[in-house]
């Protein structure tokens, strides 16, 4: 890592070499490159180059704070592992079942979501079977079925005011019709 900080720090001086030497020339000729669009090409590589290089080191950087955190993680639970050996009698007793007694909670807790997920994803099969028997139902009794928004009240008034011909039932939620 030190080398890599090295090389970054070298490609910044060379950059500060380039713009000092262009600091240097004649004051008319950098009036000139002042004008000149592609003047800016001159420095191009070196920024690149510096900001790959930053960036790099950055990654690395963020790669080595996660694996050490890790290893501290690690590191942390077995000592507590070593904690509870090192204790006696009821002290030891008392730290085990602290500890079963997390680890239950978290099964418990990873067990009610896919509990909850079961059910979701069951309603939700339940909800569509059941749509699926009414639209059969429907059919085979040759109905035809109109659902009607409770958002749209001039929808359920013009139904329920002009109803074609044959009888029908309507309620807030549906509009069946007898062919």
């Amino acid at each position: 890592m030190l080398e890599r900080v090295a090389d970054l720090y070298a490609h910044i001086f060379l950059f500060l070499s380039g713009a000092m030497d262009w600091i240097m020339e004649k004051r008319h000729r950098r009036m000139l490159d002042s004008f000149n669009e592609n003047f800016r090409k001159r420095f191009d590589d070196e920024v690149t180059a510096i900001k790959d290089k930053a960036e790099h080191i950055r990654s690395l950087a963020g790669q080595s704070s996660r694996a050490e955190l890790r290893a501290t993680r690690l590191i942390v639970e077995e000592l507590e592992r070593d904690l509870r050996l090192g204790l006696e009698g009821e002290a030891r007793r008392q730290a085990e079942m602290t500890h079963f007694r997390e680890e239950i909670k978290k099964e418990f807790s990873q067990e009610r979501q896919q509990m909850r997920e079961g059910q979701r994803q069951l309603g939700a099969c339940l909800n569509l079977m059941l749509q699926e028997g009414a639209m059969r139902s429907l059919q085979a009794n040759r109905m035809i079925y109109i659902p009607l928004q409770l958002s749209d009240p001039l929808q359920l008034a013009f139904t329920a005011a002009h109803p074609a011909q044959g009888t029908g039932y309507f309620s807030p939620m549906v509009f069946v019709w007898n062919c």
